[in-house]
């Protein structure tokens, strides 16, 4: 078995790798978000004018047909608050403003001042348009002191920035807390894939450090588990292993015999008086002995040998 307490991945590659994804993941997100930010403003700029026009004439046209067909300036009344949450739910503040025609009219008929809908703006950037609201026939019936086509009143919508921030915001807090929600999963999940995958990496890895400290024991071998690249390189690795030592036996097999011919070759008699322990000879080179003596009384226990 090998140990796998040697560079392991999860300490460097797996733990950088899923700390990479998480920030680029974490990156989109906040991408994402600006962009909207950037669509949303240019959207204010450019198309909430008209839409604002637009709601203006759209409750100009219900506030008209309130009038004729529901009961007139008592059912306004009740309607006009409803109106009001209506357009403030699309992100329209809204205010309806009755002429002093009409005011004298409604006072004089039904007995009660009309207010409508008096402007409560809030400061801030905005888009803002107006609608007269024009005496047709079947209004004479309440507004009698009016004429055909004379201001009855106005409505005016405004479209604010703010608004259109708040629901920003609103989509961003609910976008970064189902965003990082996804990231985490992605991310567990990514670090899992990881630690399955590169364990056939872990063990080449951990064969490489012990040769790295074995010196010249090259037996160690890398598991083949697999048929992928990873098996190809244990495969591969093994090979080179073998080459290696086939190298360093027919290296040892041809260096041996020269070794040991090669200490009797460099190895001299000296006869120097009282070489008898040992030490380099300190005698010029042509002074000594090139042939190891053979008479009867040479004690190779006493007598030493230079070594060239």
């Amino acid at each position: 078995m090998f140990s796998l307490n040697l560079g392991r991945f999860d300490r460097s590659f797996v733990i950088r790798m899923v700390r990479d994804f998480f920030l680029v993941l974490l990156a989109m997100i906040f991408l994402e978000l600006a962009a909207r930010l950037v669509i949303t403003l240019y959207r204010f700029n450019f198309q909430e004018e008209t839409a604002t026009r637009v709601a203006a004439e759209r409750l100009a046209t219900d506030i008209t047909s309130i009038m004729i067909n529901s009961g007139g300036p008592v059912a306004a009344r009740t309607i006009y608050p409803i109106l009001k949450k209506n357009n403030a739910d699309l992100g329209f503040a809204i205010a309806i403003q009755p002429a002093p025609v009409t005011v004298t009219s409604i006072e004089s008929m039904f007995g009660f001042k009309p207010r409508g809908l008096q402007p409560d703006w809030a400061e801030g950037r905005h888009h803002e348009f107006t609608v007269k609201l024009r005496a047709e026939t079947l209004c004479l019936k309440c507004h009698y002191q009016a004429k055909v086509g004379e201001v009855l009143g106005q409505v005016t919508v405004r479209n604010y920035w703010s608004s259109h921030l708040a629901h920003w915001l609103e989509e961003a807090q609910i976008t970064t807390v189902f965003g990082m929600g996804d990231i985490l999963l992605r991310t567990i999940v990514l670090f899992l894939l990881l630690k399955l995958r590169m364990e056939p990496l872990l063990i080449l890895r951990t064969v490489v450090a012990q040769l790295a400290k074995a010196g010249a024991d090259l037996s160690h071998r890398a598991p083949v588990n697999s048929d992928d690249e990873f098996g190809e390189l244990a495969h591969d690795l093994n090979l080179l292993l073998e080459r290696i030592n086939h190298i360093f036996e027919d290296l040892g097999s041809v260096l041996a015999p020269k070794q040991r011919s090669g200490i009797k070759r460099a190895t001299h008699y000296c006869p120097k008086n009282g070489c008898t322990r040992w030490r380099r000879c300190s005698l010029p080179f042509s002074m000594r002995s090139r042939t190891i003596p053979s008479w009867p009384n040479w004690n190779p226990e006493r007598t030493k040998f230079c070594f060239l």
